[in-house]
């Protein structure tokens, strides 16, 4: 029991490593590259949109194409980690060119190329969420562990950016660096012994798990609709006595991320009412009608409430691959990447949502906010109306 502990211990701690760094380089992504096509290279916020549906549709097919890959061809765990490494090296050196430069053509190709190596290295290293923990507790701890310190990188970058705009180069080089040295250590990993790791069915036995469907209509919605009213937070320009006011939303955002996977099992109606009542009082916050306290609150309680629907799914999705492993078929990059590929689409979607509203919440209409709130709220209604908790997640159908 003590061997197990520690094991559960050290491959915990490794991997946390490596998904922190990773969710640095993300994070830089995730929520600057709007702003860095809108504000330097100069598009604007509809051709944003359509910049952004195209990157995320490219790394929604990289990725599940790499899923299929790793299962069907290399599942075993130290392949899996040595996969990492080029591909971890390859999207270091495109993140850094992608925010370096403003000519539209070289940051989309650049952007599009960073999409489909980091594929591989996303794909790969979601697997790990299956594949290292020991069982069904343990399997939760990953997923709580990737959502805070997802956030956590959310919060650096946001807050170092939010400092000054300079440091952004100083910053990726720091980020290129311990990505590329994390991916190194996680080959200190050890992979636990399981009754079903070694055995496989043949490939025409083989059929989709169950409960696989239900999960992806979850992630749809989530990835969709669930996160409109924080990705404009950026371009908030409220309270007009804050310099880039948005930025520091967003850290407020950020910050309750990290707080919101310590909410252990919350029940369907109490996390429904934290979305929909934060959601609300950003119609009063983002247009500026608040003080600076008012602000601050409104944006942590939203990322509390959201991120608790990520933990919720994480851990959900990974159960699922752990109970397809034991019918003898090993389909961890299969789920994954038909999770992640779900993800990038329907993230595209509410790109083409977002983009239009980017200039009505800079000029704090109140019309696109109530847009942008409605979409969110109809997001958590949607995951309620399928069923979405800790306990009757949709691996468990």
């Amino acid at each position: 029991m003590a061997h197990r502990r520690a094991l559960e211990q050290s491959n915990l701690r490794h991997f946390g490593a490596a998904h922190a760094a990773r969710s640095l380089g993300w994070s830089v992504v995730d929520l600057l590259f709007a702003w860095h096509l809108h504000v330097n290279v100069g598009l604007t916020g509809v051709e944003t949109g359509w910049s952004l549906f195209l990157m995320l549709g490219i790394g929604g097919v990289a990725t599940l194409l790499a899923g299929f890959t790793l299962s069907r061809r290399i599942a075993d765990g130290p392949t899996i980690v040595r996969v990492q490494v080029p591909a971890t090296i390859a999207a270091a050196i495109l993140l850094c060119v992608t925010f370096q430069t403003s000519n539209a053509f070289l940051v989309i190709a650049a952007g599009a190329a960073f999409r489909i190596v980091y594929a591989v290295q996303d794909i790969a290293q979601n697997m790990l969420t299956s594949l290292l923990p020991t069982d069904d507790r343990d399997a939760d701890r990953y997923a709580r562990l990737r959502v805070t310190l997802s956030a956590g990188a959310r919060c650096c970058v946001v807050t170092a950016f939010a400092v000054s705009v300079s440091i952004l180069p100083a910053m990726l080089a720091v980020i290129a660096t311990a990505a590329v040295a994390s991916a190194i250590s996680l080959r200190r990993v050890v992979f636990p012994r399981r009754p079903d790791a070694g055995h496989r069915m043949d490939a025409s036995t083989y059929s989709m798990p169950a409960g696989l469907a239900r999960l992806l209509l979850s992630w749809a919605v989530a990835a969709m609709l669930l996160p409109t009213l924080n990705r404009l937070l950026i371009f908030s320009t409220s309270p007009p006595l804050l310099p880039r006011s948005g930025v520091w939303l967003l850290a407020g955002f950020c910050v309750g991320s990290m707080i919101g996977p310590l909410w252990k099992h919350p029940t369907a109606g109490k996390l429904l009412t934290a979305t929909i009542l934060s959601a609300l009082s950003m119609i009063v916050v983002l247009p500026g009608g608040a003080g600076l306290t008012a602000h601050v609150i409104g944006a942590v309680f939203h990322g509390v409430a959201l991120s608790v629907f990520g933990v919720q799914l994480w851990g959900a999705t990974a159960r699922l691959a752990m109970t397809q492993a034991r019918t003898g078929y090993r389909a961890d990059g299969i789920i994954f990447g038909s999770v992640i590929l779900t993800l990038h689409f329907a993230s595209a979607a509410g790109m083409l949502v977002v983009g239009p509203l980017i200039e009505g919440v800079e000029a704090a209409r109140l019309a696109f906010v109530f847009v942008a709130v409605a979409t969110t709220v109809f997001g958590a209604l949607l995951l309620t109306v399928l069923g979405l908790s800790e306990r009757t997640a949709p691996a468990a159908a």
